[in-house]
């Protein structure tokens, strides 16, 4: 193939040659200083014509679609330019530098299409630069002809690859890469316009990334990534004023820093964006995150995603960071401003995570619920933390914290998690987490609070998975308090959990082992308080008192593994509503106390059920046996119904009844009945030694096998009916 070549003669007129082949280098002059062009331009694949260069500009026009062009040098003076005509948007053409320097661009470079600048040496982007292209690919690392040629962009690998600097202007209508050793960026680069579609993407990536100047790409993506990652005194913004938020990924391989105020924007006119960074260690010292929602496009609203360190709980493809800090400047905002649902915000930090900033993830004012934010480490420590999940027009959001082992007590916050309303505790060195109940307050004033201790993947403390409370808990906002832990629920004397406030809401107990209560736990402010238990083994050494309020106790047995126990020896009432009360335990149910219920109230156990004390409800029911609801009985043997004491049975408004399924009934202490629907005792055996009585006309009916009254049955009008039966 015929080889045409051209020579640039420095500020010298020559006519323009097609050069789909070659430019002779030799014959190539530069200039210098403020006029300096690029120089040595040889095709290499593709057709290119260059130049002549016409003073101090110098245009390149590509004719194939991509195309190759080594040069010796390419610099640009700042009253210099370099103009790249392409045949259409999509059109690439990459200029490789094979001279010693870097290349250093103080004036303006412009295209309609797409152009790669190659430079082992380096790129410098001086300040007063002005770069405004379809698409711009700058990297020190170089890319084969033929991968080009392709449409491949592999990069290949250089151990010590050259600094790509940026102090200028980069504008391009689409997307803008930079690639190389460090990428240091202090100027302004810009992709794309704000639009409903708009797809603009900025990619950083080197061994390293300093970035203090600004980066937009409104409604697009901006993906940050290198071996350390240091966030400055400037702005990553995908803020879109025309539609929703875009994506902004930052990950570093080693540490990932944030400070002097740098703010990460994805927020939108629609829905938040997204944010979303990781690495091994975090430190965000004084950081701004955005991702909130205005609404203001209908049918699209809400806050964004925010990810620090990782997925909730842990658990998803991010990874997850070992240490994350948030400093008490720093500020995280996911929420919906105008119209809909708060964001999700997830501070994860698998040994460890100190958050003491700001977090938001608020309701839209015209309306939507409130967010989810979660805030977990195993050692987690939460001092001087603000959150909030509230909704003015919707339901109250939720924040997590997420420790392995925690206390809450009035000393000092460390070690724990927080998620949203979800409190977990740590699980490093120390393994044990503080939450001082004056965080935990704060908490609750505007969100729902969960307090977990179940770890997620990458623990490396060995706490027990506990929760235990060791100072009084009050609170009177109309939110809702949940306790999840892997292992122990613990509320010890002298740290009574009350809600006094007005409006109905719920106390939430979970435990992988037991719950244990010695103080009170319910209400006492005139709101009601739902409060559910479930646990292996409950033991309720206090007085729980919902003030109308559901109440659901489940101890439930796990194969192999014993449990399924429930102990009452304190009083359990419901009475001031019409809250019924559940009882229900896979193996053993024990009770000396006074259980009173506004609604119905129901007792079930596996295996046995010893009575003695008060029950009563709109209608009473106690079945020892395997029922249709729980035959999770791991013991061998029949399952008995005894009454150790004197117990009294009352329903105000239906039946009593006392039933074991394949047992005995053993009444060894005076039982009293009362049923406006009469009482029934049902059984394989009943013996009665003690004194059976109903009362308020109740009639009582005995059927079994075998039935052995010994002691003394009365009634005050009620019928009385024994039937012994052989089925």
């Amino acid at each position: 193939m015929k080889r045409l070549r051209s020579a640039l003669l420095g500020g010298l007129a020559s006519s323009a040659l097609l050069i789909g082949f070659g430019v002779d280098p030799s014959r190539v002059q530069a200039a210098t200083g403020s006029n300096t062009l690029p120089s040595g331009g040889q095709v290499i694949k593709g057709q290119v014509t260059i130049g002549p260069a016409n003073g101090n500009t110098l245009t390149v026009t590509e004719i194939s679609n991509r195309a190759v062009v080594n040069w010796q040098s390419f610099d640009i003076g700042s009253n210099a330019k370099v103009d790249f005509v392409q045949p259409g948007t999509t059109a690439a053409i990459m200029n490789r530098i094979i001279g010693n320097n870097a290349s250093q661009i103080f004036g303006q470079l412009t295209s309609n299409g797409i152009v790669y600048l190659i430079n082992s040496a380096g790129i410098i982007f001086a300040p007063g630069s002005q770069v405004s292209v379809g698409g711009l690919v700058a990297s020190t690392l170089d890319i084969k002809n033929d991968d080009f040629m392709a449409g491949r962009d592999s990069f290949t690998a250089a151990r010590n690859a050259a600094a790509i600097t940026v102090r200028g202007s980069i504008f391009a209508n689409k997307n803008i890469t930079l690639k190389g050793g460090a990428v240091n960026v202090s100027g302004l680069i810009q992709a794309g316009t704000a639009s409903a579609n708009a797809d603009g993407t900025i990619t950083l990536g080197g061994t390293s990334v300093a970035q203090d100047g600004t980066l937009k790409a409104a409604g697009g993506t901006i993906a940050i990534d290198a071996g350390t990652v240091s966030l400055g005194a400037g702005t990553t913004s995908v803020a879109n004023a025309e539609g929703n938020g875009g994506t902004i990924t930052v990950t570093a391989d080693t540490s990932l820093t944030a400070t002097a105020g740098h703010v990460l924007d994805a927020s939108g006119s629609g829905h938040g964006g997204s944010v979303v960074m990781t690495a091994p260690t975090i430190d965000l010292a004084d950081a701004t995150i955005l991702a909130r929602g205005s609404g203001a496009n209908a049918g699209d609203a809400g806050g964004g995603v925010v990810r620090v360190g990782g997925d909730p709980r842990g658990q998803g493809p991010l990874k997850n960071a070992k240490s994350t800090t948030l400093g008490s400047t720093t500020v995280i905002d996911a929420s919906a401003t105008t119209q809909g649902t708060g964001g999700q915000i997830t501070v994860w930090g698998t040994d460890e995570a100190v958050v003491s900033g700001t977090l938001r993830a608020t309701g839209g004012k015209a309306g939507g619920d409130g967010g989810q934010i979660e805030t977990s480490g195993h050692y987690l420590d939460v001092n001087g933390i603000t959150v909030t999940t509230s909704a003015s027009k919707g339901k109250t959001g939720d924040w997590l914290l997420d420790p392995i082992d925690i206390t809450i007590d009035n000393s000092t916050d460390s070690n724990i998690n927080q998620v949203g309303g979800t409190i977990e505790a740590g699980a490093s060195t120390p393994s044990s987490s503080t939450l001082t109940v004056s965080t935990l307050l704060t908490a609750l004033n505007s969100t729902d609070v969960t307090i977990d201790t179940n770890a997620g993947p990458g623990a490396s403390a060995t706490g027990s998975g506990n929760i235990t409370v060791n100072a009084a808990i009050s609170w009177s906002s109309a939110h809702n308090l949940t306790f999840n832990a892997s292992n122990i629920i613990t509320v010890n004397a002298g740290a009574p959990i009350t809600y006094t406030g007005a409006t109905a809401q719920s106390l939430t107990m979970n435990a992988g082992n037991a719950i244990v209560t010695n103080d009170f736990v319910g209400a006492s402010g005139g709101g009601a308080l739902s409060i559910a238990m479930n646990a292996r083994t409950i033991t309720i050494n206090s007085a729980i008192n919902s003030l109308g309020g559901a109440i659901s106790m489940i101890a439930s047995a796990a194969t192999n593994q014993g449990g399924g126990v429930l102990t009452v020896n304190g009083s359990i009432d419901s009475s001031s509503g019409t809250g019924g009360i559940t009882l229900i335990s896979d193996t053993d149910f024990t009770t000396n106390a006074a259980i009173t219920a506004g609604g119905a109230l129901l007792v079930e156990a596996g295996r046995n059920v010893t009575l003695a004390g008060t029950m009563s409800g709109t209608g009473v029911t106690v079945a020892a046996g395997a029922t249709a609801a729980h035959t999770a009985d791991t013991q061998t043997g029949s399952p008995a119904l005894t009454l150790a004491g004197a117990t009294t049975l009352t329903a105000t408004s239906g039946a009593v009844s006392l039933t074991t399924t394949s047992g005995a009934v053993t009444i060894g202490n005076n039982l009293t009945l009362s049923g406006t629907a009469g009482a029934t005792i049902t059984g394989t055996s009943i013996t009665d030694t003690a004194a059976i009585s109903t009362t308020g006309g109740s009639s009582l009916s005995l059927l079994a096998r075998t039935i052995n009254l010994l002691g003394s049955i009365t009634t005050d009008g009620g019928a009385i009916s024994a039937t012994a039966s052989a089925s």
